[in-house]
Parts: C-alpha cells; structure tokens; sequence
C-alpha cells in the first residue's frame, strides 16, 4: 500500500524524531510520557518513529508534557516549539493581520492583544 501523500510520510517522521528529541532532553522515558498522555507504549514508539499518524489531540497533550506549545501555520507545521504564551499570542497575531481587512480577524487581533473591541 503506498502513502497517498508522501509530504505527510516526511512531515510525520519530522514530528517523531522531534518528539523523540524532546523527551529525551526532558529526561523522561516512554513510561512516563505515555502514562501521562493516557496512551499505550507501541503507540508511543510509533509516533516517535513516524510510521504512525499522530492526532492532534495527542500531539497537543505531548507538547504539555514538555512544556511546549504545538504550532500550525498555513499548510505548514512547526511542532513543538518552546514558545511562551506571549510568544504564541504574537506569532497568531502576525499570521491574523496578514489576513484581509474584516470584523473576524480585527476582533480575534484585538482579542490576541487584549484590547477590547471598538464599538
């Protein structure tokens, strides 16, 4: 059977030996992360090694345990970036105002920043 987007085959081993990465500098073990994210040990080893599909649930639930964020941009991912939520807020509110002009993004902008809305 071959993989009908080969992309996402390189896309996903990417993630895998990222998360690989930071569990090993964290100095955790594929116990405790798969204990923590509630997931089975296979599982795990197969993330890490890229031949299983990650969801983004438990891409989400990984990056906490490492005290990461998980960044989707455009058709684009940067996984697991040790971004701080400010960081985080200032990187959506870029990708928000390279949007068009409209009442959606300037709340959702406004909202990132903490501004209230204008009437």
């Amino acid at each position: 059977m071959t993989d009908r987007h080969p992309r996402g085959v390189e896309q996903r081993r990417a993630l895998g030996r990222q998360l690989r990465a930071h569990r090993q500098a964290s100095d955790l073990t594929l116990r405790q992360v798969k204990d923590h994210v509630g997931t089975g040990k296979p599982q795990m080893q197969a993330l890490e090694t890229g031949t299983q599909d990650v969801l983004l649930g438990t891409a989400i639930d990984i990056a906490a345990v490492y005290g990461l964020h998980l960044v989707l941009a455009g058709d684009h991912h940067l996984p697991l970036l040790n971004l701080s939520s400010a960081e985080v807020a200032t990187l959506l509110t870029a990708a928000l105002t390279a949007l068009p002009d409209g009442d959606v993004r300037d709340r959702l902008v406004a909202a990132l920043q903490g501004t209230p809305e204008s009437a």
